[in-house]
């Protein structure tokens, strides 16, 4: 979402220029050849910033494959704090439990998918 959220910002730098940079105001020292570069040096940012969304994408995808065999609940306390960037309390908080319970749930669900069998 971080991620996101910069892409928005650098698109809005490069279709809304500066109004200092358009007035010709004092202080608009910006000349066309430097928006133009500005423009390319945040297109260039935006396109790493797909890039890594695509590699962030392929990561949620083999770990919703690998939580694909836990029970719903166990799925849900994976996403809330993995995917959602919960907090360990408020994930407890959203699924009824205390803060203990949830992490010795997290260590059995980390036990499981890592095949140990001790759960």
């Amino acid at each position: 979402m971080q991620l996101a959220e910069e892409i928005r910002e650098l698109d809005m730098l490069m279709v809304v220029p500066s109004v200092q940079n358009l007035s010709g105001m004092p202080g608009a020292h910006m000349t066309t050849d430097k928006i133009g570069e500005t423009i390319a040096r945040a297109d260039a940012l935006r396109k790493r910033y797909y890039a890594k969304i695509s590699i962030l994408l392929d990561l949620k995808a083999k770990i919703e494959m690998e939580i694909d065999g836990l029970s719903a609940d166990d799925q849900m306390l994976i996403r809330l704090y993995y995917f959602r960037g919960m907090t360990w309390e408020a994930a407890a908080a959203t699924m009824g439990l205390s803060w203990n319970a949830l992490h010795y749930r997290h260590r059995n669900i980390l036990r499981r998918l890592k095949g140990d069998g001790n759960v």
